[in-house]
């Protein structure tokens, strides 16, 4: 039987397109070195790029998942949420929230 592994917390950042970039880390964590995850689409467009560095001077450890694998992730995320216990926060939540409701009902141009 496998032991169960630790939970670590880890450094966010979130690639939104060149140059812009979002976090998804606690502002009231400590200020700890965690290791590092960034997430982004990759130069091709065609894929979404994961890249993790567990230490300081560690190699970074870069892989990417296509479209379908993505949508896949996605509803994983999105029922995996409702479950999770613990405090519920943060613009990414609201954000996601917000997109699984779809667009918001406007009203017809005149």
């Amino acid at each position: 039987m496998r032991s169960k592994p630790k939970e670590t917390p880890v450094d966010l950042t979130l690639w939104i397109r060149n140059g812009c970039l979002g976090t998804g880390n606690d502002p009231k964590a400590p200020d700890v070195h965690y290791p590092q995850v960034e997430i982004g689409r990759t130069d091709s467009k065609r894929r979404l790029g994961f890249a993790i560095q567990m230490a300081k001077d560690a190699e970074w450890i870069l892989f990417t998942f296509d479209r379908v694998q993505v949508e896949n992730l996605r509803h994983f995320f999105a029922y995996q949420i409702r479950r999770m216990k613990g405090r519920r926060q943060g613009v990414w939540q609201r954000m996601a929230e917000a997109w699984e409701k779809g667009p918001e009902p406007r009203w017809p141009d005149r």
